[in-house]
């Protein structure tokens, strides 16, 4: 099989349809005032290490993002795919605090199929 520009292997296309059929929630948040985030060296320097800043985290949750269940039986644990203001493709995992404040803990570059279902759902 010969793919053209633009095409993806089959294989992600099977992992792409399984992922969507796990996701919670499309949502598209423009105002992060009603949102409070926790932040604490802890987190922090857990997402440097990932190579995320607190402020693209909080840039996610200005736009448009995918939220799923965290891949945990925590009911209060979700990960969203977003895109920050310069552009980057992340997977942010966060626990949902009382109050609406957000603790995001960990994150990543989001994976070719995680940003096919992102790129599938936000232009609908």
């Amino acid at each position: 099989m010969q793919l053209l520009r633009g095409d993806s292997p089959p294989q992600l296309d099977v992992v792409a349809s399984l992922y969507l059929q796990l996701i919670d929630n499309v949502y598209t948040m423009t105002v992060v005032d009603s949102v409070d985030f926790e932040w604490d060296d802890d987190n922090v320097d857990h997402l440097a290490h990932h190579g995320i800043s607190a402020d693209e985290v909080e840039e996610l949750f200005c736009a448009s993002i995918l939220r799923r269940r965290g891949g945990t039986d925590a009911l209060d644990r979700f990960r969203v795919l977003g895109r920050t203001a310069a552009g980057r493709h992340l997977a942010i995992v966060y626990q949902a605090k009382p109050g609406g404040v957000i603790r995001a803990f960990t994150g990543w570059e989001m994976s070719i199929a995680e940003r096919m279902v992102y790129e599938r759902q936000i232009k609908g």
